[in-house]
């Protein structure tokens, strides 16, 4: 029989934080789930922005190849800078020209005779000072009060710091000549050109200050320059009031700076525009590869990318080359000499990156200059084949293609009756709102042709029973880069882009998993409370029947030995 009550392993040896730790482990393995699908979401929406920029960038390059304005590249020159410099703005276009400048646009300039201090009181009575700047309608007439505190120094600043200025700008020159008269006042018209003097008027009541105290130093004038000998006549100039005149030859500024003459030059400048179209190619394969990285699987390192699979991501680089180098919209194949952007050099190859061979760009450029700007970057530029029928603009809301346009007239009083147009061979006809008597037409809101606008005439033919109709192809082209263009700003709306909601949809996602993982962390903290309660109950209930081991071995010992001594007295 034992001596004692053995119960070793289940009094001691319980490590009830390693149990409880190996339990929460078990339990939190959802919980790591859904924050591997978080950190895959937030990985993806890292992704989404990263192609954003470079979606943006590649925008950037055709929002310059599609401005009709900015596509004719030009490069300038002077034979004389010191007499005319030039710069390009929108619309420049090549050619040569010879600029003779006859004279300098210049300010008016008024120097007071002089006073001995710039600091000391100019009146010892209340006074005005009134001037004028301009002639005729342009004529502003400034009236400043004066008191026995003005100054030099503080009239200047009456001058300069008035609301109503009108275009003056007053200083002190300091000079003596001997007479003791060292600090003048000069105004200075800020406006060049003839029309801009300055006048002190008669209103001036400021003793010191009239008319007769001033000296025009400089007087306003007009800058005069012929254009390739024209105006040709010896006394005849094309005037401006300014140096800088922008309004002469279309898309160029010419800086007077000397008289005399000095030929600007503006040439075609392909390597610009070849540089913008390697930029191009170069950004959209950029773009390309990125998708492929984000959608596609590395079979060497046999790992997907954060976006494998996504078919929207995909599509995005197939729609920017679909734009690119699919069928340009408005142009007629025998009516133009290219149709696509392969017949200027720009082609896909089978893995979709795009390639320019530079040779066909040049020699199309060589061949066909205009046409080559049309095919990149016609912004709804139109043409019809009646001389009936006109194209006259279109606004960007207009769908570009060739268009069959009806217009009818009353073959008595030649009045226009109705008018509309479809796509060349579809079948939907659209009215466009007339002006009977003008004969202006125009597309009509929520319709294809909204801001497509055209002119109808009467041809005097007799009709069919009164009413003769006129017909004509009217087609309204857009380039290629323009079409581009136009599929990113709808991939790239903030709003309802392709882009946008797919960024929405993620972030969805992400916000959906934060309140799962939030909702899984507080019921681990209650399952691990809960486990902590019913250990530390087990430990209390140990800890009894620990204290009571004692008693029971006491209690049997005790038994243990009454029995022995009965025994031994047996």
């Amino acid at each position: 029989m034992s001596s004692g009550l053995a119960l070793s392993g289940v009094f001691t040896g319980i490590d009830s934080d390693a149990i409880i730790a190996k339990l929460m482990a078990i339990n939190a393995r959802p919980l790591a789930n859904l924050q591997k699908q978080q950190s895959t979401q937030q990985t993806q929406l890292k992704a989404l922005g990263d192609l954003q920029t470079q979606l943006t960038s590649l925008q950037g390059l055709l929002e310059g190849l599609h401005d009709p304005d900015t596509l004719e590249a030009v490069s300038l020159g002077s034979s004389d800078r010191d007499v005319v410099d030039v710069s390009a703005g929108a619309g420049a276009t090549p050619g040569a020209h010879q600029i003779t400048v006859g004279q300098l646009a210049r300010s008016d300039r008024e120097v007071h005779a002089g006073l001995a201090s710039q600091d000391a009181a100019i009146s010892n009575t209340a006074a005005q000072f009134a001037y004028t700047l301009g002639v005729g309608d342009q004529a502003v007439t400034r009236t400043l009060q004066v008191s026995t505190e003005t100054t030099l120094q503080s009239l200047r600043d009456l001058i300069n710091h008035d609301a109503d200025n009108p275009g003056v700008a007053a200083s002190i020159l300091e000079y003596d000549d001997g007479s003791g008269l060292g600090y003048h006042l000069v105004l200075a018209a800020r406006q060049t050109g003839g029309d801009y003097p300055i006048t002190i008027e008669a209103a001036t009541t400021l003793a010191g200050f009239g008319a007769g105290d001033f000296e025009r130093t400089q007087s306003a004038q007009d800058a005069w320059l012929k254009v390739d000998g024209y105006p040709s006549g010896e006394e005849q100039w094309i005037r401006r009031d300014s140096n800088n005149v922008t309004d002469v030859l279309v898309g160029l500024t010419l800086s007077l700076k000397a008289l005399g003459e000095a030929e600007v030059t503006a040439n075609r400048n392909d390597t610009a525009l070849r540089d913008s179209m390697t930029s191009l190619v170069d950004t959209y394969n950029a773009l390309l590869g990125k998708i492929d990285a984000y959608t596609g699987y590395d079979a060497t390192t046999k790992t997907g990318g954060v976006l494998q699979g996504d078919a929207v991501v995909n599509s995005l680089a197939m729609q920017i080359r679909l734009a690119l180098t699919g069928t340009v919209k408005g142009f007629i194949a025998g009516d133009d000499p290219y149709t696509l952007a392969k017949h200027i050099g720009l082609s896909v190859a089978r893995d979709g990156t795009l390639s320019l061979d530079n040779a066909e760009f040049s020699q199309a450029l060589s061949d066909n200059y205009e046409d080559v700007l049309a095919l990149i970057g016609a912004d709804r530029t139109g043409a019809s084949d009646s001389q009936y029928v006109q194209f006259v603009g279109a606004g960007g809301s207009a769908s570009p293609g060739v268009y069959q346009v009806e217009a009818q007239f009353d073959d008595v009083t030649g009045l226009l009756l109705s008018a509309r147009a479809r796509l060349q061979n579809g079948s939907t006809w659209y009215d466009l709102d007339i002006d009977a008597q003008t004969g202006d037409l125009d597309g009509r809101e929520d319709t294809p042709l909204y801001t497509l606008q055209l002119q109808a005439g009467y041809d005097g033919q007799p009709g069919v029973e009164g009413v003769r109709t006129q017909t004509a192809v009217v087609r309204m082209r857009q380039g290629f880069a323009g079409a581009a263009y136009e599929q990113l700003q709808t991939i790239l709306d903030s709003t309802d882009g392709t882009l946008a909601l797919k960024r929405k949809t993620v972030q969805k996602q992400i916000d959906s998993l934060a309140k799962s993982i939030d909702r899984a962390e507080q019921r681990l903290d209650k399952q691990q409370a809960t486990l902590q309660q019913k250990y530390a109950r087990l430990e209390a209930t140990l800890a009894r029947f620990e204290s009571q081991k004692g008693q029971f071995e006491a209690l049997l010992s005790s038994l243990a030995n009454t029995s022995s001594s009965s025994s031994n007295n047996g």
